[in-house]
């Protein structure tokens, strides 16, 4: 009796929590709701934060981890904001701005080459030696921007982009404490589907831009 009261608990708590995430359209608009200040802005009209397209909301499982580029341009800020439906995720969701640098790589490889043979009259005669190329490769890496579990695990990010380029955002949603295991006083098993399943949370990324202020005299 005790087990069934547990997990009928556990169904109620999921079918709750689905109803929220139908309510808000299927996370669709979560990234709504990721602004840090809504009194904030700099300036006015044009200086004032611009929603960015690339905003995006998606379902996660805790402890699931995706990446997103995301495209900047010159001369422009952009403000990176995260939240989710789940109360128990405020302030914990961790996440990392990297750029991508171009290395050229110089990689050598052994090999032989033909020549004529000098001391051959006719010139018809042809000789081997061993000589080694060089090849020309690029290779591209990440170069971590940003960390916000070394700030704090603050929730937003402001930065300038000093040129066009494709950046790459990684998010990590952690486990919550006192989630479906602390709910129902028992560790969870391959049976207990009903309650995995509550370990889904809606999490948005906001994404928001301005024209950024060029300081210094002018060409």
């Amino acid at each position: 009796m005790k087990k069934l009261a547990l997990s009928i608990l556990a169904i109620l708590a999921i079918n709750n929590h689905s109803f929220l995430i139908a309510q808000r359209g299927s996370c669709s608009g979560e990234h709504n709701y990721c602004f840090p200040d809504k009194e904030k802005k700099k300036g006015a009209g044009k200086d004032a934060w611009q929603y960015n397209n690339q905003s995006k909301s998606g379902l996660f499982a805790e402890n699931e981890t995706t990446e997103i580029t995301l495209v900047t341009y010159k001369d422009t800020e952009y403000m990176l904001a995260f939240c989710s439906d789940n109360d128990m995720l405020e302030g914990k969701i961790q996440f990392k701005l990297y750029d991508f640098v171009t290395k050229q790589i110089e990689k050598k490889r052994a090999g032989k080459v033909k020549f004529v043979d000098p001391t051959d009259s006719t010139g018809m005669r042809m000789l081997e030696r061993d000589t080694v190329y060089k090849d020309i490769a690029y290779e591209k890496s990440k170069k971590l921007l940003f960390d916000n579990t070394k700030k704090e695990n603050v929730q937003h990010f402001e930065f300038i982009s000093e040129k066009t380029r494709k950046l790459l955002v990684e998010v990590f949603v952690p486990g919550t404490e006192g989630g479906a295991e602390a709910s129902t006083g028992k560790k969870n098993t391959p049976d207990d589907k009903e309650i995995k399943a509550a370990t889904y949370s809606c999490v948005g990324m906001l994404v928001m831009h301005q024209k950024a202020l060029v300081t210094g005299f002018q060409k």
